[in-house]
């Protein structure tokens, strides 16, 4: 069974996660604006130069393209990270409205086995209307998590093509 969170709990949760994609989001915008910033200054220093000097900037323009390339990859896996993250909670919700789903169906059955023994069944009412509650905020969440998920990823992604179209390659 999973363990229950309040609402209050959950969004906390929620946010706290959304607030680590932002970050991972972030990040990559700050590699790709760095890229094209490297780009810029290496073709500015590109024209007429000693072959050795030539040499020298190409060797230090692959160990710079080296590390951009090894920041990506982190910031790639710290935002596979918070999609694992994502996904996790979304499972949850889903969980959790077919438990609710359940219940309510329980429910209507207790309701029905109260009608049928003449007892008042307005408390039974108030516990489904609770249910369906829970099952509405569940798939509002679920979909700002889903919503979130597709930013990060088209986020990422334009930074990682941000990143290609920026990859400096001084003296080719």
């Amino acid at each position: 069974m999973a363990k229950k969170r309040s609402k209050k709990e959950f969004t906390k949760e929620t946010d706290k996660i959304k607030e680590s994609s932002q970050e991972a989001i972030d990040k990559a915008a700050k590699v790709a604006d760095f890229a094209a910033d490297t780009k810029k200054m290496l073709e500015s220093l590109e024209g007429e130069a000693f072959s050795d000097t030539t040499a020298e900037m190409k060797a230090a323009n692959e160990q710079l393209q080296d590390a951009i390339d090894e920041r990506e990859e982190e910031i790639v896996e710290e935002s596979d990270e918070v999609d694992e993250q994502f996904s996790e909670e979304s499972e949850e919700l889903s969980a959790g409205i077919e438990g609710n789903k359940s219940d309510i169906s329980q429910l209507k059955n207790l309701e029905k086995q109260a009608e049928k023994a003449g007892v008042v069944e307005a408390g039974i009412a108030q516990a489904e209307k609770a249910k369906q509650g829970e099952i509405a905020f569940s798939e509002s969440e679920a979909k700002a998590i889903e919503n979130a998920q597709k930013e990060q990823q088209k986020r990422i992604e334009e930074a990682k093509r941000r990143r290609q179209a920026n990859r400096a390659s001084y003296g080719d």
